[in-house]
């Protein structure tokens, strides 16, 4: 199933914003927003409900976020996944049982100026941490010179999503089919494993309604959507 990465809103009418993600296909939500944005925990995931979407994950975007309050929001509205990349190191065991117990999962997602961005980051805190997740970011393993068909590979039994977004060397981070990520490999690589969970699209402008269908066009021509 395909998700999408909600960072910024497209509309200011909440309603309005997830009835179009919906209606492009997206059937669940990554969202990258503090949880006094979204509002009552309740009235958010009526809102996600109407709409027909999911709460797959929220990313503590700020390091007060790395705390039981977050994981209490993210039981509400239905969310597996809490995602740590830039704030691992104020992870718990405390904190992490105390989610295990509600069904939450944390999850390390590599990003380039964070102490995770390569498969050696990912090996080095999957070890250090037993019950931490990986969600491979298919464009900043590539930008950090990692290979994501492998990491996907070498940590296959520890992928709670996966992030689809595309590099080049030239104009950085781009959308699908815009850079040089062998997406067809990646693709090659899941169906290896038999993998079957969420594909979260991530684009550059998550303020803007058209990389989203630009990506989920790219993906409809390719015959993965």
């Amino acid at each position: 199933m395909f998700g999408y990465c909600y960072a910024e809103p497209w509309r200011d009418d909440v309603e309005e914003n997830f009835r179009e993600i919906s209606k492009l296909g997206y059937k669940g939500i990554d969202i990258w927003r503090p949880p006094e944005a979204l509002g009552d925990p309740s009235s958010f995931k009526a809102v996600l409900d109407k709409a027909g979407l999911v709460a797959i994950s929220i990313t503590a975007i700020r390091p007060e976020m790395m705390a039981k309050e977050t994981v209490d929001y993210a039981s509400a509205i239905g969310a597996k996944y809490i995602g740590v990349h830039a704030f691992i190191d104020l992870l718990d065991e405390k904190l992490a049982d105390y989610a295990s117990k509600r069904g939450i999962s944390f999850v390390i997602h590599p990003h380039l100026g964070t102490k995770i961005e390569n498969i050696q980051d990912v090996s080095r805190y999957l070890k250090k941490y037993p019950k931490l997740m990986f969600c491979p970011d298919i464009a900043n393993l590539t930008a950090a010179g990692s290979n994501p068909v492998k990491a996907i590979e070498m940590f296959k039994d520890r992928l709670s999503f996966v992030h689809l977004k595309d590099w080049d060397q030239t104009i950085g981070f781009c959308e699908l089919g815009e850079g040089s990520v062998d997406i067809q490999s990646v693709f090659r690589m899941l169906e290896k494993i038999n993998y079957s969970g969420w594909l979260v699209i991530e684009t550059t402008k998550p303020s803007s309604k058209a990389p989203a269908i630009k990506c989920r066009d790219y993906l409809k021509q390719h015959g993965y959507w």
